[in-house]
């Protein structure tokens, strides 16, 4: 799984000198001169009448802080002033993406009066582009915008979404949305089955995490373990980090019910070791709320016992893939 510090990606450009400069800063932890560089040169831009690829630098910049909580309202205006300058010279891709991110940055800070209009118009955008993806994704910050401010018309909303031409065309985005906006027994029978025969993995992962939470909640761990597992890997497939992280959270709780200390911190540290692979630093800090709940529940003692013992089975298991090596060598 791999997902890029910034947003640029999306928007299918070739990197220019100044933006592949700021990612290998960013790279380096070293995100504030990235950005600073790309106030330069965003400003350098204007002045010189390049407007696209200023509303670009400043696009970037929400990317590169989008990712500390602590700087939402800065990446905000850093997408506002992308998303004035995309309009101002007509870039419909750039307008749709800078207003989706603007939401989804006022979402992270708690600002939910600032997320359905943006990204309701991004959701409208996208389906004028006939981009499927960013209609789903738009149409899901809107859905939780709604939600979070408990607004009336949230099942107006889901019901107008739903006869929207690019989810009536296309099963797949069909099936996405009524998996997060139908209960589990309102899906068709053949739900399942069609998403391993499309292989649309994205989707079957966050299936099987919900799947996985309702027999939990009925106390059958062994068959919601199995479940999360299998949402695990599918979320592997589809690289879909959201949904890994739900899985592997999912795994933690069971284990936990079931009085499997080493089963919990075995999937939380390899889940832990997976993302920080994939995404660096960002998520650690939820993976110690997780660790410091278990030792809440556990006791410190306990657990430095189950740390002590898994530390034990992995230096045996690097021991021996050590003399393997030797007698290979030999």
């Amino acid at each position: 799984m791999h997902k890029e510090s910034s947003d640029i990606p999306e928007s299918g450009r070739k990197l220019n000198p100044e933006e592949q400069r700021a990612i290998q800063l960013a790279s380096k932890g070293r995100v504030q001169e990235a950005v600073a560089l790309l106030r330069k040169a965003a400003t350098t831009r204007r002045q010189q009448g390049d407007l696209a690829t200023a509303a670009w630098d400043w696009f970037m910049i929400g990317g590169l802080l989008r990712p500390d909580k602590q700087q939402w309202k800065a990446a905000g205006d850093a997408y506002g002033h992308a998303g004035t300058i995309f309009q101002r010279v007509g870039e419909p891709k750039g307008l749709m993406l800078a207003l989706l991110r603007y939401a989804q940055v006022m979402a992270q800070g708690g600002n939910y009066e600032e997320v359905v209009e943006p990204a309701r118009m991004a959701m409208d955008m996208a389906q004028e582009q006939g981009d499927k993806d960013l209609f789903l994704e738009a149409m899901l910050v809107v859905w939780a915008g709604l939600h979070a401010t408990n607004d009336p018309g949230i099942a107006d909303f889901l019901r107008e979404a739903g006869r929207a031409p690019l989810v009536t065309q296309d099963q797949a985005v069909k099936d996405r949305v009524d998996l997060f906006t139908k209960d589990l027994d309102e899906l068709d029978g053949g739900f399942e089955a069609r998403l391993l025969a499309s292989r649309d993995m994205g989707t079957l992962a966050h299936y099987y995490n919900r799947k996985g939470s309702a027999v939990l909640r009925q106390g059958r761990v062994d068959e919601a373990i199995e479940y999360m597992t299998l949402g695990k890997h599918a979320a592997v497939e589809s690289q879909d980090i959201t949904a890994y992280f739900i899985n592997v959270l999912g795994l933690v709780m069971a284990y936990e019910m079931k009085d499997d200390k080493m089963g919990a911190m075995q999937a939380l540290l390899l889940g832990a070791s997976s993302l920080r692979a994939a995404m660096g630093k960002a998520l650690d800090e939820y993976f110690y709320m997780i660790f410091n709940g278990l030792r809440a529940i556990w006791g410190e003692a306990e657990l430095d016992r189950i740390m002590s013992k898994i530390t034990g089975i992995l230096d045996l298991k690097t021991g021996q893939e050590d003399k393997k090596d030797n007698e290979q060598g030999d």
